[in-house]
């Protein structure tokens, strides 16, 4: 549990914004796990099939370090942003300019088109720091340009709350947090202790969700007892016009 506020504070909890305290940060009491899918296809291209391998010129070692031999990341690798997930190769026909002397002599006489391969990698984007929890290689018989191989990559990621994120309650209140402040810097109690999220007070009546606001009074009243409580849905079901007793 949270303590919480209503009350304004210097203009960061205006309108549907919430001011939190670091301690919600670093006691991660809000930090989640979430579960990314990344996935990369081939196709048969005019120039031939793309190949999945681990052997990708042009790049450093580094990037692919996690790749096993067939080119797919392995389980339980740690990776970073820019780290290679599936390596892949893309046949392309060289320019002119690329040419060896030897590739023009057979262009020359033999009239063969020179082939290269372009570098078309799945690659982790920026911020998609995490651990690889599952690779699923679907292949499918008679694979042609119209039925491709999909690889699928999923990848853990853990997110500590930040600004810029939203939070909701049980009653449709919602906020985008505004600003994380030091527990020195929050408001605080009679007794000393500092609050860990401020709410604009004038969110309550303007959208008539009151229903927080007996959520934490019981959150209160059980803190001062020592007691927990489990509350079952309010409906009409107790009595009739129930629900507009309470407002």
């Amino acid at each position: 549990n949270v303590l919480v506020a209503y009350m304004p504070w210097e203009g960061y909890n205006s309108e549907d914004a919430v001011l939190i305290s670091e301690r919600l940060v670093y006691g991660d009491i809000y930090t989640s796990f979430h579960i990314r899918k990344y996935e990369i296809q081939t196709h048969v291209t005019s120039y031939g099939p793309e190949r999945i391998t681990n052997e990708i010129p042009h790049l450093k070692a580094y990037l692919l370090r996690n790749l096993d031999k067939n080119g797919i990341v392995m389980l339980g690798s740690w990776v970073e942003t820019g780290d290679i997930l599936v390596g892949k190769l893309t046949p392309q026909v060289a320019k002119e300019s690329s040419y060896t002397p030897e590739d023009r002599l057979l262009r020359a006489i033999l009239g063969i088109q020179v082939s290269t391969s372009k570098e078309t990698c799945l690659k982790l984007p920026i911020g998609g720091r995490g651990r690889v929890i599952d690779v699923r290689w679907v292949q499918k018989k008679g694979v042609s340009s119209y039925n491709p191989e999909k690889i699928h990559v999923y990848i853990s990621q853990k997110r500590e709350i930040k600004v810029g994120d939203k939070v909701a309650g049980r009653h449709g209140n919602k906020g985008i947090i505004s600003k994380i402040l030091p527990r020195q810097d929050m408001p605080y109690l009679q007794d000393g202790r500092s609050v860990d999220m401020v709410f604009n007070p004038l969110g309550v009546p303007s959208r008539m969700n009151v229903g927080q606001i007996f959520e934490c009074s019981l959150g209160v009243a059980g803190d001062l007892l020592g007691r927990h409580y489990r509350i079952a849905p309010f409906d009409e079901r107790y009595e009739q016009e129930a629900s507009r007793k309470l407002v």
